[in-house]
């Protein structure tokens, strides 16, 4: 069988996905890690220079060369939030190029969308459903009855850039809290309005929804190897809860630290979809965009730059 590994990077880390492919065509995950680097943390004017892109560096070489032990066929790297999050991107393309010899694909909008629809195909029989991803810096929505990539919305703002843009400190105020609610919704509406008004179900990936997932399993005693399943009612009561200072900062430390900083923009993004589209049940998924990448590149129907873009007529 046929051995591939991504890395991809985003604003909050540098993640790698290892699969094989079997004789059908389809992909099985066989190892997956990540390395925390939180970006916006070492920007100077946009820019990530110095101590930062040392790190970054440094990351990337620990995940090719934990990669390189597992014996990939092919490694990518891809881009998902990272480039298009900083300033100078190029530049930062070509230091990782020079230090681990691999293209990173710059994913735009449209292609992490694309990307994370196709990682998650399976859900394509739900009832009514719709994807919903929200990333670091854009946050993806796609129609599971839609083929193209008319039923496909990105939205130029995602968790990481709701902190940057409303939170001083490391949660938001209450007054923060409305700010962003107001600014979200006005987003939301506008960039949604061709989509159907109304959905059954969503099925919600990427690691920022994975993470809430985890703190509302841990909130409500959720046995680990439960099928992974929300409730918008309940998740409501959860994100109250979240908003209290005395509750939240034990239960996202002891579930999620990694996610301390952007949980709650998570969260009141998410809330705010789900009211849009009518939305009461909820599916986590554990494929996002890594995996849909992963495909479409082994099937070559994504490129970098420089080459043809995606070929499969969406």
């Amino acid at each position: 069988m046929a051995r591939y590994a991504v890395i991809d990077y985003s604003l909050s880390s540098v993640s790698l996905l290892v699969a094989e492919q079997g004789m059908n065509g389809g992909l099985e995950s066989i190892f997956k890690s990540h390395r925390i680097i939180r970006v916006p943390d070492y920007l100077s004017d946009g820019r990530l220079e110095g101590k930062g892109l040392e790190k970054l560096l440094k990351e990337s070489v620990f995940l090719l060369n934990m990669a390189s032990q597992l014996k990939p066929d092919t490694t990518f790297a891809i881009s998902s939030t990272l480039l298009k999050g900083i300033a100078n991107a190029d530049e930062v393309a070509l230091r990782i190029k020079e230090r681990t010899g691999l293209d990173v694909l710059h994913m735009e909008g449209k292609d992490e969308a694309y990307a994370a629809f196709v990682a998650n195909e399976r859900y394509k029989n739900l009832e009514r459903a719709v994807l919903i991803d929200i990333g670091g810096s854009s946050t993806e929505i796609c129609d599971f009855r839609s083929s193209d990539r008319d039923g496909m919305v990105s939205i130029d703002i995602g968790a990481s850039q709701i902190e940057r843009m409303f939170i001083k400190d490391l949660y938001p105020t209450g007054e923060e809290g409305k700010r962003i609610r107001r600014y979200l919704k006005e987003k939301i509406d506008e960039e949604t309005k061709y989509l159907p008004q109304n959905y059954d179900n969503a099925v919600l990936s990427g690691s920022n929804c994975q993470a809430l997932y985890s703190i509302y399993a841990d909130y409500y005693d959720i046995p680990d190897g439960d099928e992974m399943l929300m409730q918008t009612g309940k998740l409501e009561k959860l994100i109250s809860t979240l908003m209290e200072k005395k509750k939240r900062t034990r239960l996202i430390v002891k579930t999620v630290p990694e996610k301390v900083n952007l949980l709650i923009p998570t969260a009141i993004c998410l809330k705010l979809i789900l009211k849009r589209f009518g939305i009461e049940n909820m599916t986590v998924s554990t494929f996002g965009v890594k995996e849909g990448a992963l495909k479409l590149l082994i099937a070559g129907r994504m490129r970098n730059k420089g080459e043809e873009d995606v070929k499969d007529g969406c």
